[in-house]
């Protein structure tokens, strides 16, 4: 299909004007409204989703597929992107060890930039939703026994046995307990 005659679909469906952007072009403007001032508020009084983290988890994906894809392509047009390409994209990353869980995690981040394209009228449909989804592995979380923990205790030096005690009643994670200050604790 032809730009000029998807222009003028989009146009005349009352879709606003037709914006073109190259591949590099909308992912870069996608990255760049991921800042903490557009983050939807979340729970708690937390922001969700775009934290630091967030859009350094981001641009690392965005950059991964910008860097697999060829220049005509990542120079090209967003509509000629393709479920293909994303497909492929995804497998390549697989040959480099990567999990199913940090796959399926990239094929999201783009399936999000993408449908913020469709969403703004850059493109009629995103391409990332015919991208399958990888089988992912059950993670196994061990149960220590007493005698593991007898065994971490005598291995572990300092503040650090207190931090893998508290761990084995409360069941916290480490971080949660490594974060946990005085004033946080209810003795009551």
């Amino acid at each position: 299909m032809g730009t000029a005659l998807v222009r003028k679909m989009i146009e005349a469906s009352g879709g606003g004007d037709f914006k073109r952007f190259t591949v590099r072009a909308w992912l870069q403007h996608w990255l760049d409204g991921k800042t903490t001032e557009t983050a939807k508020p979340g729970g708690k009084g937390k922001s969700k989703g775009y934290s630091a983290a967030t859009h350094t988890r981001y641009s690392g994906v965005v950059n991964q597929l910008l860097d697999w894809l060829p220049v005509d392509k990542k120079e090209g047009d967003i509509l000629s992107l393709s479920t293909e390409d994303l497909r492929r994209w995804r497998d390549s990353l697989s040959e480099g060890g990567r999990s199913a869980a940090t796959l399926n995690d990239a094929v999201k981040t783009i399936h999000t930039a993408l449908n913020a394209a469709r969403k703004n009228g850059a493109v009629l449909s995103n391409v990332a939703d015919a991208v399958p989804m990888l089988t992912e592995a059950e993670s196994i979380r061990a149960i220590f026994t007493p005698a593991d923990l007898e065994r971490i205790l005598t291995a572990a030096k300092d503040d650090w046995r207190g931090v893998i005690l508290t761990a084995w009643f409360t069941g916290a994670s480490l971080r949660d307990i490594t974060n946990l200050r005085w004033r946080q604790a209810d003795l009551c």
